[in-house]
């Protein structure tokens, strides 16, 4: 099976699930919070971006998974090519981690820990922000030289992807830390809060993809992917 590439197509069917999501999320959380409809929380428990295996975060793992593929995919064409690919197998292998640790929330396993350890509250509440926000710097110096490489365009996607998903899942996360240690999180301002963080972090990746796709289409000159 060949998929074709239509890089402003497939955005645009990313963007309209994560809209619909976004409003079915919405509607939950005003169903609990603001009108006190409990009766519906088993249905809204599938649309709340704050809960885990559900749609919203079966969806961020198939985005996180596709993103890894294309990845791979463009460093297997390079290789082909000739060309340096361990840059690109390196982003690969950092989506299949996210992935990964969106499906089992392997993130949360530091949390305990480096509050035990340190004391942590306030912004740092969600105490694993600390150790992947190093390793993002660590990320981001090893694969400088091979980002400056890439074309102005993919550099421009790839950099606008990656600030919009760490907004969201370091910045939202960060202040929603605040309000949990301050207020509580179990209220309409919470449910805002990390509505925005996950919007963020989807919306993020689906740029990341079409950035990709048209690094595929106009740089790698490749009009379809084989899947299977």
């Amino acid at each position: 099976m060949r998929i074709n590439i239509v890089p402003k197509k497939y955005f645009h069917s990313l963007k309209v699930i994560i809209l619909l999501l976004l409003v079915l999320n919405i509607f939950g959380l005003l169903i609990r919070n603001k009108f006190g409809v409990y009766s519906l929380h088993k249905i809204s428990f599938w649309f709340d971006f704050d809960t885990e295996h559900n749609i919203p975060t079966y969806f961020s793992v198939f985005i996180l998974l596709l993103s890894s593929f294309l990845l791979f995919y463009v460093g297997y064409h390079q290789y082909k090519k000739k060309e340096n690919v361990w840059g690109w197998y390196i982003l690969a292998a950092v989506f299949l981690f996210l992935a990964y640790d969106e499906g089992f929330q392997v993130h949360e396993s530091f949390i305990l820990p480096m509050k035990e350890r340190y004391d942590l509250d306030g912004i740092f509440y969600f105490a694993w922000i600390i150790p992947f926000f190093v390793a993002l710097i660590v990320l981001f110096v090893i694969l400088f030289n091979f980002l400056k490489k890439l074309p102005r365009t993919t550099c421009y996607h790839f950099f606008s992807s990656g600030v919009i998903f760490v907004s969201g899942a370091i910045g939202l996360e960060m202040l929603g830390g605040w309000y949990v240690s301050n207020y509580s999180n179990n209220d309409l301002i919470w449910g805002y809060i990390y509505t925005i963080e996950e919007l963020l972090e989807m919306f993020g990746v689906s740029y990341f993809i079409y950035g990709l796709l048209i690094y595929l289409k106009d740089e790698c000159h490749i009009l379809s992917v084989k899947v299977f």
